[in-house]
């Protein structure tokens, strides 16, 4: 009855949209839409009633950065992107907001930040972040760190991975993971994680 439709090689959730089968008249035509517009179709994820308390209008993610060191997957950082309240998206580039995770106990810490504004409370839900656990944290993390182990290519992948109701899963894996993520919730520029990778990955490139 509702499903997400999102570009094939789109960025920071633009063009992602929740469809209603009841807004389609021709199903024949919808598809071939797809086809020819490089759309992908995913099913509706059904978020952990704990986030929803966060924010209920979209499915909220972590993103894992994970590093694959030679067969040793290890976290690098994890933050909250958490929708605004009115997207069905909860990207840091459509207005929404990132938060810092604590990696040991998998509690908010500290404020949510946007492109423009720091906020102690969301702005729809009223919940405080500092402090707000995360449902599932640990076979959340355990996810993410077998999916590192999937590529000896890309080694910093930024996983995003949602809470459902059934447990942790991956919505997807980015490529580029994001390093203005930790920059904006940190407040604090991140070349430690990059000479952390290249200087194990690529000892031959001085940073």
């Amino acid at each position: 009855e509702v499903f997400m439709s999102k570009p094939y090689d789109g960025l920071a959730g633009q063009e992602v949209e929740k469809v209603y089968r009841k807004d389609i008249t021709d199903p024949r035509a919808y598809f071939e839409s797809c086809i020819q517009n490089r759309y992908f179709l995913d099913e509706l994820v059904i978020q952990h009633p704990d986030m929803n308390v966060l924010c209920a209008s979209s499915v909220n993610t972590m993103r894992v950065m994970t590093f694959n060191d030679n067969g040793k997957p290890e976290i690098l950082w994890i933050g909250l992107r958490v929708g605004n309240g009115v997207n069905a998206v909860d990207n840091f580039h459509a207005d929404g907001m990132v938060v810092t995770v604590d990696l040991q106990t998998g509690r908010l810490v500290g404020n949510g930040v946007n492109t423009e504004r720091t906020f102690t409370h969301h702005p729809a839900s009223g919940v405080q972040f500092d402090g707000f656990q995360i449902p599932c944290f640990e076979e959340a993390k355990a996810l993410a760190l077998k999916a590192a182990l999937e590529s000896d290519k890309i080694l910093v992948v930024g996983w995003d991975v949602a809470i459902s109701e059934n447990g942790p899963l991956i919505i997807e894996g980015n490529r580029r993971p994001g390093f203005v993520l930790p920059q904006m919730a940190d407040g604090r520029g991140c070349k430690d994680l990059m000479r952390k990778v290249l200087c194990r990955a690529r000892p031959d490139v001085k940073i």
